[in-house]
């Protein structure tokens, strides 16, 4: 399939080329880059498509000796993060500039999809002078592409996911007003069912996210608000319809400062049930009445500090920590990502050296997850913790075109 696709692209690129050249309204572009990646592990981890992008550290596991399963270190070579862009141009529409764009990777929607070629990003864009509309598949709002880590992606401190959405923005000069709507596709929720973009949808209402963002001389700062409904179920454990329903508030607040020659960025997250955004928490039924909802709440912070720009240095910090949920828990029905950790730490430094289209990258990353035993009956607060640490060296090649 992924030939015929290649061919098929290939077939097109000349026609797609002549077009272009006969109807100077339509400018098409193609960009990407082919990447390397090398890692190393001194422990098994939590991870993204064969270790590729690392979560945490796995907890222990005993054998029937007492020895940790998970005490053994791992390596790997990937390609996976190659990527093709297209840009389009075209002529303008309700008096407004249009653009769109199409992303697209080898990173797969699985893990038994490797390799697989996929959909990143797709949308339209019409921009006026003081406003523009986008519809299509992007980043999630809470991923705030002006306030990025370096190099280190900082998963799972940082909203990491993609949309299907309608985005208003709004500019009273460097003041931005930012309203999203969006669903779930590639990243979504968990629940009785499993993984699925199921609840969502049943609730028959958009997540709905509001930010606020100052923009100016390469500055930044903002904050935001995000709100979902989700619906679990459409009958209950005693098989009965059921129209309980699970909301859940997430706020987030962000800075990028550029002090010649260093850049700081920061970016933190608290909220409820954010299984969605690749971080840990969720929900869970509640003890006094299992056919209603809790929600686990969850902070994030990360700050990234970088300097130079043909050989650039730059280190990361990121802390998350999981404070159980808002009423206690019938352990039976719980639907969240690692409830057993309590807080997880990262310094991830990096050396990047770029020449022409080429950027060679170095980094060591120190992750350090404090795990324990969830108390259902004290909220799910994790109590009788211990440290679980991995060390990560890996190294990156980097080919724009």
């Amino acid at each position: 399939m992924i030939r015929i696709v290649i061919v098929f692209c290939a077939f097109l690129l000349p026609l797609f080329s002549l077009f272009a050249q006969e109807n100077s309204k339509v400018d098409l572009s193609f960009t990407g880059f082919v990447r390397y990646d090398a890692f190393f592990d001194t422990r098994q981890v939590e991870s993204l498509r064969e270790g590729n992008l690392i979560l945490y550290p796995k907890n222990e596991v005993k054998d029937i000796d007492g020895k940790d399963i998970n005490d053994k270190s791992n390596f790997n070579m990937l390609v996976i993060q190659t990527r093709f862009n297209t840009n389009i141009k075209g002529p303008d529409a309700l008096g407004a500039k249009t653009f769109g764009y199409i992303e697209a990777e080898y990173f797969g929607n699985l893990e038994s999809d490797i390799n697989g070629f996929r959909l990143r990003h797709a949308f339209i864009r019409f921009d006026w002078d003081k406003t523009s509309v986008m519809l299509g598949q992007f980043w999630h709002p809470m991923f705030i592409l002006d306030v990025l880590p370096t190099f280190n992606l900082a998963v799972p401190f940082i909203a990491y996911s993609r949309n299907p959405q309608i985005r208003v923005t709004q500019n009273i000069g460097a003041l931005n007003f930012i309203f999203t709507a969006l669903t779930q596709r590639d990243f979504r929720s968990t629940g009785p069912d499993g993984i699925s973009s199921t609840y969502l949808r049943n609730s028959v209402l958009p997540d709905l996210d509001l930010q606020l963002m100052y923009k100016e001389n390469n500055n930044v700062i903002g904050a935001g608000i995000d709100f979902k409904v989700l619906t679990p179920r459409l009958k209950d454990i005693n098989n009965k319809v059921t129209d309980e329903v699970i909301s859940s508030v997430v706020y987030n607040t962000y800075l990028k400062l550029s002090i010649n020659p260093l850049i700081f960025k920061m970016n933190c997250i608290y909220g409820e049930n954010v299984y969605d955004l690749t971080m840990i928490g969720g929900y869970a039924a509640k003890e006094s009445n299992p056919l209603e909802y809790t929600n686990y709440k969850t902070l994030s912070i990360w700050s990234d500090i970088s300097f130079g720009k043909e050989l650039q240095g730059a280190i990361l910090f990121g802390y998350l920590k999981n404070f159980g949920a808002n009423d206690n828990i019938s352990k039976n029905y719980v639907y969240a990502r690692s409830i057993d950790m309590d807080n997880l730490l990262r310094i991830a430094q990096s050396v990047i050296y770029s020449s022409g289209k080429t950027k060679f990258v170095f980094e060591i990353e120190y992750d350090n997850a404090t795990y324990g035993t969830p108390n259902y009956k004290n909220k799910g607060k994790v109590e009788d913790t211990k440290s679980i640490s991995n060390l990560r060296f890996a190294f990156s090649t980097i080919y724009n075109f």
